[in-house]
């Protein structure tokens, strides 16, 4: 919802956006493109098994055997005749109470062959005795949205639309949520279930000598190849190239929650920082430091550049939202790969 007269002066972002070649991107979603990169190809981020590669990131030294699944703590909010559902990032979830309901929930349910775990108090995870049979929806899909055609489905929906209706009545009953209302916080109703299975016996594959990022997954799939990872870099950071010969991996998120919260000003800032993370990678490629560049905005599309690119000075830079949108109506209108 960024009005174009809003969006700052990206000089390095137009000048790729109008240079480089579209091509077809892997995926579009952001999961499914990062684990495409990583060999495990699946067209549905319903389908990915990011749990137990997030826990590589969030509890590195922890038992990694067994299924895992995302039991992220949420908030959930009635309205006319469905419930909202509000991630963690709204709850500012102290240790102390992610502790204190996750002993609460695993004393109820501990018998039943669930045990839960909060690595860190926002992200939390669930193993489970036996692999369910059941089919989950992302958390960044079902954040905002009413949660009843998202719920768990398939052979076992009923048995975990029961479990998720158990867990929210014994945390509304939990002395942690009365103190949080009391005290003007919002409350943790309930987990939301996703992303299961278990880590791969064989390491994953990747042509990535580096991977430089933040988010969880992201993170645990380049341990899970056996890859460097790093930190993003500084917003006015110098980004430190691979020396291996095998390509750098930036998962760049900082525009997702912008997104997903419908905050216009939050997206500004991010894109400030894309900015110059942009202008840095392709001095990299005019300068032959890389050999391209390649911008996957995770929708299906791709952009890249290469230095014999970059000397396409006759493209004129369009503002910033035209040339986005002109590269996702081009690729959704199938056409050739090179513009």
């Amino acid at each position: 919802p960024v009005h174009p007269a809003d969006v700052p002066r990206l000089p390095a972002l137009v000048k790729l956006l109008a240079r480089a070649d579209r091509l077809h991107g892997p995926a579009s979603h952001p999961l499914t493109a990062l684990s495409d990169r990583f060999g495990m190809r699946s067209e549905r981020p319903q389908d990915l098994p990011s749990a137990p590669f997030c826990r590589l990131f969030d509890d590195p030294d922890g038992d990694a055997s067994g299924y895992w699944l995302h039991a992220e703590p949420v908030h959930l909010r009635p309205d006319r005749d469905q419930l909202l559902l509000f991630d963690a990032r709204h709850l500012d979830l102290h240790p102390e109470d992610a502790e204190a309901l996750v002993a609460e929930f695993n004393a109820h349910f501990g018998a039943d062959g669930l045990r839960l775990q909060a690595p860190v108090p926002d992200r939390w995870y669930l193993r489970l005795d036996s692999d369910p049979d059941i089919r989950t929806t992302p958390l960044d899909l079902a954040s905002g949205r009413g949660i009843r055609p998202l719920l768990p489905k398939g052979e076992e929906a009923t048995r975990w639309a029961a479990l998720l209706n158990e867990t929210q009545m014994l945390f509304h009953q939990s002395p942690v949520n009365q103190e949080r209302e009391g005290s003007g916080r919002i409350t943790v109703s309930g987990i939301w279930p996703w992303g299961g299975g278990r880590l791969p016996v064989t390491p994953l594959r990747s042509a990535y000598g580096l991977v430089l990022a933040e988010h969880p997954f992201a993170v645990g799939l380049a341990r899970a190849a056996g890859v460097n990872d790093g930190p993003l870099p500084e917003d006015d950071g110098v980004l430190t190239l691979d020396e291996s010969g095998k390509g750098l991996l930036v998962f760049w998120d900082r525009l997702w929650p912008a997104v997903l919260d419908a905050d216009p000003d939050a997206w500004v800032l991010g894109i400030k920082r894309l900015e110059h993370l942009a202008a840095g990678l392709l001095e990299a490629v005019g300068r032959g430091r890389a050999e391209r560049l390649d911008l996957d905005p995770c929708d299906g599309g791709l952009f890249r550049v290469t230095r014999r690119g970059l000397r396409r000075f006759w493209r004129r830079a369009p503002a910033f939202a035209t040339a986005a949108r002109q590269g996702s109506a081009k690729h959704e209108a199938g056409s050739p790969r090179q513009a």
